[in-house]
């Protein structure tokens, strides 16, 4: 590492608040090929710059990896200086990388217009925006040619100006005539009017040519006399009516006369007529259908008159369900619907694709989510940034929560599903602000949040020894959702015991003796150390702390020679069944249409395999065909994000 860097990481550490000295480190981590610990040192800043430069600045450092926060800063950067062309440029980069051709297009336009020197460094831009805007045509101006008839320069100041002039009294005819009039000078402005500002004598001025002065056209707005023409019009319209009316006096028209009919009548006894006898038809309600049968489908009539023939009555006792229950049936995954209820919304959660009217998002907040492989701390704000701008989205009508866990701690956005108003979107970033922001408050109960609980018992696992995912999938589920959208970073250990005592009992099971728990003691103090001098170099140098799964991980690393602790889990197929439990309980039991559960795994961007991928698999294809996605580090994030 070279001197100079050393040496503004320890100004970066003395100072932090000092963006002059973080973006010139930042720059020479740049210059040294590490731009992605470039952006880490933007994005760790403590506050926000104060300067337009170094907003522009720190937002070319924040483009590769969070192009929305880039955006935000070239915002700031045109508050500051509405003429900065440079601020309009990165706001059309940051758009381009959020994938929105028409905004993209909108802040280059403004920049060229501002700088028209900076279009030869953004070619490429230029050619995204050609192939990525829905607009009809270029906003390209045409150059319009103006042609003078001859230039000349500035006549003497005593010399004597040709202008057309026209008489009060001229008629219509009038051609305009030229007089001598000597230029004003020296008139004062009139009172309570704004004087024209004088001309700029230096410029050229365009006068007609010699020869030229008996083509000068009046273009004043001719009154036209319409009188005599309109009188004549009159005249003609009323003879030719006259003409009309006495050809159609002229004419006869004669009819043929039918030829007279001779009609005998023999005089009989008038008999009386009988009366049609009116039946009333009833039609048999039809005889109920096995669940397995389809009912025929409910067809609605509108009589766009009214017949005079009389029709018996009818009494048609029809099922009287509503049609729209038949569009909501859960009719199977592999089965769509063309009718959706008010307020479903199509959802892309990090390239699962799926919709919803009463949603759940389901957060990781453990460590697992925020080791270097994954992107730390920087990676972890674009999911909760992501995650946001999703519910931005919603319709007014559609109702969600957000639910954070760790391990041991559950948190919820709201007690209960909430309609995605401006007021609660705006909320519910508020809250997810904090989470994880800093290494020293890592996961929920550093921050304070709330802790909450699953309401209903459900076998096998006891409501008390939930914890993780499966607490936050059992919780959303008892707030009566239909989509549930989570993000983890995989399985985790669940522990079965509930007391010491039955800790105690399961060690002896497994032989863990007081010599095997006094080494792994050991073990991990010397690992609790070691990573702690790691953080303080990396704190010092001003880059992300390491943040670990667990300490197992160090010990492994520093290649100790001890026996690794056991401890009891709940394996996959007691998890698998609780799911589909709790699914039967809280919605089968009650007729309700079957939830949705999507995961998305976020792993390491060298991991290989999935540990357990197989038993998330089996939740999501057994709730109404869920999907499990994997997302590997800050790449695999970026490629189903904005920062596409």
């Amino acid at each position: 590492m070279s001197a100079s860097i050393v040496e503004l990481q320890q100004q970066v550490t003395d100072q932090p608040e000092n963006w002059a000295a973080r973006l010139a480190l930042a720059d020479a981590l740049v210059a040294g090929g590490r731009g992605d610990m470039a952006s880490m040192v933007v994005s760790l800043a403590p506050a926000a710059p104060a300067e337009s430069a170094h907003f522009i600045q720190a937002g070319r450092h924040l483009l590769p990896i969070n192009p929305q926060s880039a955006l935000q800063y070239a915002n700031q950067a045109m508050h500051l200086d509405e003429m900065d062309a440079q601020a309009a440029l990165l706001a059309s980069e940051a758009c381009r990388a959020l994938g929105d051709g028409d905004e993209a297009e909108k802040h280059y336009l403004v920049a060229m217009e501002l700088d028209a020197s900076l279009e030869e460094g953004a070619r490429e831009l230029k050619e995204w925006i050609d192939g990525n805007t829905t607009s009809f045509a270029s906003k390209a101006t045409v150059p319009i040619n103006v042609r003078p008839l001859r230039q000349q320069t500035r006549p003497q100041s005593d010399a004597e100006v040709a202008v057309a002039v026209l008489d009060e009294d001229d008629d219509e005819s009038a051609t305009p005539v030229l007089a001598a009039l000597p230029e004003p000078s020296g008139l004062p402005a009139p009172s309570g009017v704004t004087a024209i500002p004088a001309p700029d004598l230096a410029a050229p001025v365009f006068y007609a040519a010699p020869g030229v002065v008996d083509e000068l056209i009046d273009v004043r707005p001719k009154r036209r006399n319409l009188f005599g023409q309109r009188i004549a019009a009159t005249a003609a319209a009323i003879l030719v009516h006259a003409a009309l009316f006495l050809l159609l006096g002229v004419l006869v028209i004669v009819l043929p006369e039918p030829p007279s009919a001779e009609i005998t009548a023999n005089a009989v006894t008038e008999q009386e007529q009988e009366k049609p006898e009116t039946k009333k038809i009833v039609v048999p309600q039809p005889t109920p259908a096995t669940a397995a049968v389809a009912r025929p489908t409910t067809s609605a009539m509108t009589a766009a008159g009214v017949s005079e023939v009389s029709l018996p009555d009818f009494d048609f006792k029809a099922p009287t369900e509503a049609v729209a229950e038949v569009a909501t049936t859960d009719l199977g995954s592999s089965f769509s619907v063309a009718f959706q209820p008010k307020g479903t919304v199509q959802v892309n959660f990090f390239g699962i694709k799926s919709k919803g009217r009463r949603i759940a998002f389901l957060i990781e907040a453990e460590r697992y989510m925020l080791t270097d492989p994954k992107g730390g701390i920087p990676a972890y704000e674009i999911v909760k940034q992501e995650i946001a701008n999703m519910i931005g989205k919603f319709d007014v009508s559609t109702a969600y929560n957000v639910l954070m866990f760790d391990h041991f701690h559950l948190s919820a956005f709201s007690e209960k599903l909430v309609p995605a108003t401006t007021s609660n979107i705006e909320k519910v970033r508020d809250w997810l602000y904090p989470v994880n922001r800093e290494f020293e408050k890592i996961g929920l109960a550093a921050i304070n949040y709330p802790r909450l609980k699953a309401a209903q018992e459900i076998e096998p696992i006891r409501s008390r020894l939930l914890q993780g995912y499966m607490l936050a999938i059992q919780y959303a589920l008892e707030s009566d959702v239909d989509t549930v959208f989570i993000i983890t970073s995989g399985w985790r250990h669940m522990a079965r015991y509930e007391t010491k005592e039955e800790l105690a009992e399961y060690l002896k099971d497994m032989r863990w003796t007081e010599k095997n728990e006094k080494e792994w003691v050991a073990a991990v103090g010397k690992a609790q150390t070691w990573l702690k001098e790691e953080n303080d170099k990396r704190k010092a140098k001003g880059i992300p702390q390491r943040v670990i799964r667990s300490i197992h991980e160090v010990v492994n690393e520093l290649n100790i020679n001890v026996r690794h602790k056991p401890g009891p889990n709940i394996e996959a197929e007691e998890r698998e069944k609780q799911v589909i439990n709790a699914i039967r309980a809280i919605y089968s039991s009650q007729n309700k249409t079957k939830p949705q559960i999507n995961f998305v795994l976020f792993v390491g961007k060298d991991e290989k395999t999935v540990p357990m991928q197989a038993h998330f698999d089996e939740i999501a294809s057994r709730a109404r065909g869920g999907k499990v996605r994997i997302l590997q580090g800050m790449a695999g994030l970026k490629n189903v994000t904005g920062g596409r």
